[in-house]
């Protein structure tokens, strides 16, 4: 075996560590499962990723769009921190996910270690998905009822719904790329569909639209996307029969008559999403206000509360980094964000293109800069799109 296929079948140590940290999120002491209440294993991954890579004489950090924007930011956050205009865990947090970033890329991650942490987010999300079953209880969430799962861990805190529906979202996205991808191996595609239905259901009893949306739009991409082939029909049928078992199990009564309602029956044109489009609109004032070098990393609550004596979230990732480092990291942000989306479908990789499609809806909807599962997402497509993993990555192409 040459240098070159020995990288391509390398796994690295921090990418079992960073699955071990998605696996143990239901620990977390943080309602919107945000990385500076779970930073543990993370930064046991950054440490481990550092070392390793000292130990590859080629090992560097390239400076592409996304270190640069990192690097961007962490300046920003210490000019914020010096000046006391900040907040600490949103500066602990902009801090650790750049430094895992930049260990990442400093250790040259590839398909393989994608693999290892795609496994740790689907457990994740089945351990949130059985706790919502087994000890989920009727939640009084700003006027309305949702399904959702209380920790008996820590400060006992309840977590958010729709960021607990946005990591089981990616349970059944994630649980979908391997089902395809083991499709050969029986007993292996046997347990990504039963992982692909208990998320599915997890999704549903968070009482999330915005994640059951993203499923929806997972399904719907996945089949426009991909070629004709016996694949192509098996997944068609895969997904027929998991929305059939929704509406199977909404019969029985797994899923509460509450949940139906809000998820399948109700509109949702409704008030918390005209609320959401004025979030949105503070959010561009708040921007506008402080162009060059923003507002500081602090919850936009605080920030629009201050500037226009309005109570609301900026509800949108791209437009929340904005808010906070100015136009720059704004503009960085978005164009990473299409450049690995585009990189995903040019090279074929169509069940990942999909998934993280269906996950950039959830990041317009939901503020989620600060939530493990969203950076999570985009590690597995860096890692998955990496060049010192041309070959290993053929296993996600449909």
């Amino acid at each position: 075996m040459n240098e070159h296929e020995t990288t391509l079948n390398e796994r690295h140590i921090g990418s079992y560590l960073i699955a071990i940290g998605s696996v143990f999120l239901f620990v977390g002491s943080g309602a919107a499962l945000g990385i500076a209440d779970n930073y543990l294993f993370f930064l046991l991954a950054i440490i481990t990723n550092i070392f390793e890579a000292l130990q590859q004489k080629k090992s560097k950090i390239h400076l592409n769009i996304i270190n640069t924007f990192f690097i961007l930011v962490v300046v920003l956050t210490v000019f914020f921190m010096v000046s006391g205009k900040y907040d600490r865990g949103s500066a602990l947090s902009v801090i650790m996910f750049a430094a895992l970033f930049l260990s990442i890329d400093f250790d040259n991650f590839n398909s393989n270690d994608a693999i290892v942490i795609i496994n740790g987010v689907i457990i994740s999300s089945i351990i949130f998905s059985l706790l919502i079953l087994l000890q989920g209880h009727e939640f009084l969430y700003r006027g309305t009822a949702k399904y959702t799962y209380t920790q008996t861990f820590g400060s006992k805190i309840t977590f958010e719904p729709n960021y607990l529906g946005t990591i089981i979202s990616m349970g059944v996205c994630l649980s979908i790329v391997l089902l395809v991808n083991y499709s050969t191996d029986k007993k292996k595609a046997l347990i990504y569909v039963a992982t692909a239905i208990i998320s599915l259901v997890g999704v549903m009893l968070t009482g999330s639209r915005s994640a059951f949306v993203s499923v929806t739009i997972f399904g719907l991409m996945l089949v426009a996307t991909m070629k004709r082939s016996k694949t192509k029909k098996r997944i068609i049928l895969i997904i027929v029969l998991l929305f059939t078992l929704i509406f199977l199990l909404i019969a029985l009564g797994v899923i509460p008559e509450t949940i139906y309602q809000r998820m399948l029956a109700s509109s949702y044109v409704d008030g918390s999403n005209k609320k959401r489009i004025t979030d949105w609109s503070y959010g561009l004032k708040a921007l506008i206000n402080n162009p060059i070098v923003g507002n500081g990393p602090q919850p936009t609550l605080n920030i629009i509360m201050s500037q226009f004596s309005f109570h609301g979230d900026v509800h949108n990732t791209f437009l929340t980094f904005g808010v906070m480092f100015g136009v720059v990291p704004f503009i960085l942000f978005i164009i990473w964000t299409i450049n690995i989306t585009a990189r995903l479908f040019k090279e074929r990789q169509r069940l990942l293109f999909s998934a993280l499609v269906a996950m950039i809806f959830e990041w317009n909807i939901l503020a989620c800069q600060f939530t493990v599962s969203m950076w999570l997402m985009l590690i597995i497509c860096v890692a998955s799109t990496s060049n010192s993993s041309y070959i290993a990555r053929r296993q996600f192409r449909m």
